[in-house]
């Protein structure tokens, strides 16, 4: 499966180490927003050297998209344009933020965070403890309601 990605699930797992659990989809596809935001404003941050790494060895590919404009109105130009770039491949979207997540659903798009990349890497077994690493990415930033995280591990358990 490849997928689309927004930049806080490519930091988020550069902050946790666990970066590499991208390479479980097909191909990576962002969107040229994301790669400014990362690497060029991001520079020597989290994220900045693993998606340039990725990039040259060719698991994540960078695209131009032209965003539509009321995604523009209403959200960042990372997440407008990776839900754009997501519509028009037909790809499932990675992206953490509520809002944004919430008009890709209206938009037809599977849609899952970096707690789902967690998720299906611990289902296919290239994680062992999903707690932990759960853990880490609160610990990183990740905003996430103790319900739901409840929830979340009742389920994997």
């Amino acid at each position: 499966m490849s997928i689309v990605s927004n930049s806080s699930p490519l930091i988020l797992l550069a902050k946790i180490g666990r970066f590499n659990l991208l390479k479980q989809y097909e191909n990576v596809f962002i969107p040229n927003a994301v790669y400014i935001e990362v690497c060029i404003h991001g520079k020597s941050l989290p994220g900045s050297d693993e998606v340039k790494r990725a990039i040259h060895e060719g698991w994540i590919q960078i695209r131009k998209v032209k965003t539509l404009p009321e995604l523009e109105f209403l959200l960042g130009r990372g997440e407008a344009e990776a839900i754009t770039l997501a519509k028009s491949l037909n790809f499932p979207i990675l992206i953490d933020d509520r809002k944004s997540r919430i008009l890709a659903r209206k938009m037809n798009l599977t849609v899952f965070g970096t707690l789902g990349v967690l998720v299906n890497a611990y289902n296919h077994g290239l994680i062992e403890d999903l707690e932990s690493e759960v853990q880490k990415l609160v610990n990183a930033g990740i905003r996430i309601s103790p319900v739901l995280l409840r929830k979340l591990m009742e389920e994997v358990k």
